[in-house]
């Protein structure tokens, strides 16, 4: 926009700017409305122009087309500051014919990115000045007005931004914003083979590039090949170079390679000749099977071997092998069921076990009734009896051996007399009367065990009595040794109630908590009862007597008395006894 001082106004003249820049050196054209009238303009060729800094000038010389309504305008100059944040040229255009002229141009140019995800809310910011967005070139559908726009994009779509200047609205600029949704179109997945993590994912995949992969949440990559993965599920993520992500879950799966299942190798026990009977299961495919070095078959039955030892192989599609020794016995090899270690039932159990020794070739297997083989030659849980235990080879050679599990019973406590201990003694006792496997041994520190049936010097604590018979079977039984304190009632023998704070009453003191007078009556030497109690629970300290006599004081002498009280556990002791009252 140009805009000069008239006699009465400023005057403004809408101008449309077209330039091309090569290094140093600007070449365009200049469209510019004479008057304010649309009909008028003047298009002038940009020559000599340059550039340096974002300071430069221009000259508007040859005239490409021309509509006027009186003079031909006069050739100009224009030098102008270039400001690069705003897309603005700012300068002055000099007229040959005198008049000066204010030029101010705006670019409208998208600041922002041109790319964004599917259904991202996209922040859209173009330069100029008062800036209006529409969904149409024609205008007719008004969006937003203002430099900076938010919309939320689901598709490639173009948006028109005019601005103005003084009223004049300039024609509608497209801004195109592109949608990036990336695809992947092909998954390779190699599963992992023989046990080992050499798992491969190969991943093809469409998008604004450039494209990167990532495997669960890992660093984003350019190769999209992730070797060497163990089984599992993964995430794979493919990010566009727009940063758009696009996930699906992989699945790699186990292949482990072969296991045999059963190997028999037969002998002159039971035939001529030997052979070796194999079968395996797992890997990936077809089992093939050999001996040695030999080719590969699909049999795994091998006839007519010699004696002697061989390397039984077994091989999955994946080329996934796994071997074994196997050795093909003579007439020479046989059976030998060395020993049986038999486990009675002691101590009162339901059930004993046996193990079985023995050599022999190939893996053996064991039976208790010659019908039902096993594997391993230890038996638990075995009923107490007379058995024959048998043993063979995988050929069938055979060995057995009788047996008899016995049972011994536990032994037992009949009964423990405990002895308690004096207050505060360690003199309490027990007698010990048992039956069982003789010679019974006792002890009462599970450590030293003695054949003596009594102990003695015992303090008064809960004691464990542990006994031991000659097959080895414990058993221990828990007493407690109590503490008799009943003399743990103490009675002043005088007292001396003149009122000076010290022994005024009768006093009676205990150990335990409470305790309970049954009966109490104290005499003076006539006879005659004094003072008395009954039925009354009382704590340590309390006053039998304070000294007087219905209300007066009583004479000083001895003072006969009997006391009978009851403590917690119901034991009852009697008290007889003389109190001096002095004054």
């Amino acid at each position: 926009m140009d805009f000069g001082p008239r006699p009465d106004e400023v005057t403004f003249w809408p101008t449309a700017l077209e330039l091309t820049q090569n290094g140093s050196t600007i070449n365009g054209s200049c469209f510019q409305q004479v008057t304010s009238q649309t009909p008028y303009f003047v298009e002038w060729k940009i020559s000599g122009a340059s550039v340096n800094s974002n300071v430069g000038q221009m000259q508007f010389a040859e005239i490409t087309a021309m509509n006027v309504a009186q003079s031909a305008p006069c050739d100009s100059k224009y030098s102008f500051t270039y400001y690069p944040d705003e897309e603005r040229l700012l300068g002055m255009r000099e007229f040959e014919c005198g008049m000066k002229l204010t030029m101010d141009l705006y670019r409208m140019r998208l600041k922002s990115r041109d790319i964004y995800c599917k259904g991202e809310t996209a922040t859209l910011q173009v330069t100029g000045k008062d800036i209006r967005w529409y969904a149409d070139p024609q205008k007719s559908k008004w969006l937003h007005t203002g430099n900076t726009y938010e919309t939320k994009v689901t598709q490639t779509d173009t948006f028109y931004v005019t601005q103005i200047f003084h009223a004049v609205e300039t024609p509608p600029v497209p801004v195109i914003i592109k949608v990036s949704e990336p695809s992947i179109t092909n998954l390779q997945v190699t599963h992992t083979s023989c046990d080992q993590d050499n798992g491969i994912i190969s991943v093809t995949a469409t998008g604004d590039g450039p494209m990167t992969d990532s495997l669960d949440n890992g660093m984003f990559q350019s190769v999209s090949v992730f070797p060497g993965l163990y089984a599992k599920t993964y995430q794979l993520t493919v990010k566009s170079g727009a940063g758009c992500p696009v996930s699906r879950e992989v699945t790699v799966e186990k292949r482990t390679r072969p296991t045999f299942l059963m190997v028999v190798a037969t002998n002159s026990c039971t035939s001529e000749s030997g052979g070796i009977l194999a079968q395996a299961q797992g890997g990936y495919g077809p089992l093939t099977y050999a001996l040695d070095n030999q080719p590969f078959r699909e049999s795994g039955v091998f006839s007519d071997l010699q004696s002697g030892e061989y390397m039984l192989r077994a091989k999955d599609s994946l080329g996934c092998e796994i071997s074994m020794a196997v050795k093909v016995a003579d007439k020479n090899d046989a059976v030998v069921l060395q020993e049986v270690e038999i486990e009675h039932a002691r101590c009162g159990a339901e059930f004993g076990g046996f193990t079985v020794i023995a050599t022999g070739t190939g893996e053996l297997q064991y039976s208790l009734d010659g019908e039902n083989y096993v594997t391993s030659p230890n038996f638990s849980y075995v009923t107490p009896g007379a058995y024959e235990v048998f043993v063979k080879d995988p050929g069938g050679c055979m060995a057995s051996k009788k047996i008899v599990i016995g049972k011994a019973p536990a032994p037992e406590f009949l009964n423990i007399i405990e002895y308690n201990a004096s207050c505060k003694g360690n003199d309490g006792a027990i007698s010990i009367h048992a039956i069982g496997n003789g010679p019974l041994l006792f002890s009462i520190d599970a450590i030293n065990f003695v054949p003596d049936t009594v102990f003695n010097g015992l303090s008064p604590l809960v004691q464990t009595v542990y006994m031991v018979d000659t097959a080895g079977c414990h058993v221990a039984r828990s007493l407690y040794i109590r503490e008799i304190c009943l003399e743990n009632v103490y009675i002043p023998t005088a007292f001396s109630p003149d009122f000076d704070g010290k022994n005024e009453v009768m006093e009676l003191k205990f150990a335990t908590g409470k305790l309970r007078i049954r009966h109490f009556r104290l005499f003076n030497r006539w006879g005659t009862v004094v003072a008395s109690r009954s039925d009354q629970t009382v704590e340590s300290g309390y006053a039998l007597w304070d000294g007087f006599y219905k209300g007066d004081r009583a004479q000083p002498g001895a003072y006969p008395y009997e006391l009978t009280v009851e403590f917690d556990d119901g034991r009852t002791r009697v008290i007889r006894d003389t109190i001096l009252l002095l004054r």
